[in-house]
């Protein structure tokens, strides 16, 4: 945990530490998203919500928000243009399960999405500057 600059942990599955505090600021070249390791940025699921305390927080290793928490673990070559899917280990509502997560980077000029099936999708809408998007909430 020594190379994350986090807020707090949260042990995850079977006593792992999953580090969050704000989330990573995407990057329109997803190469660099993986190689940004101390890099945070937070979140809203609607515009103008960084208030709200419904947020999303993102970093290269994890993804979390009220009810759900994901290890970001193997990058899936092929997800589309502007997509970047990531197989990843979730707890979903107290539940350990497998998931691909799927970013959309660069599809709108002031917003992310994010997507785990069967469970959430979501717009990210960035609280603080982030590279490549227009404006903040």
């Amino acid at each position: 945990m020594t190379r994350y600059s986090t807020i707090r942990a949260f042990t995850l599955l079977s006593g792992t530490i999953l580090a969050t505090a704000v989330a990573l600021p995407a990057l329109a070249q997803s190469d660099e998203l993986f190689d940004s390791r101390d890099q945070y940025t937070t979140y809203a699921k609607t515009a103008g919500g960084c208030k709200s305390g419904d947020l999303i927080n993102w970093s290269p290793t994890s993804i979390s928000g009220t009810d759900f928490q994901c290890v970001l673990e193997t990058r899936v070559p092929g997800a589309g243009s502007g997509l970047d899917a990531i197989d990843s280990t979730c707890m979903i509502k107290g539940e350990k399960v497998s998931a691909r997560v799927v970013l959309g980077l660069g599809v709108r000029p002031d917003h992310f999405s994010v997507e785990i099936p069967d469970f959430l999708f979501a717009d990210m809408y960035p609280c603080t500057p982030v590279e490549g998007l227009e404006g903040t909430n």
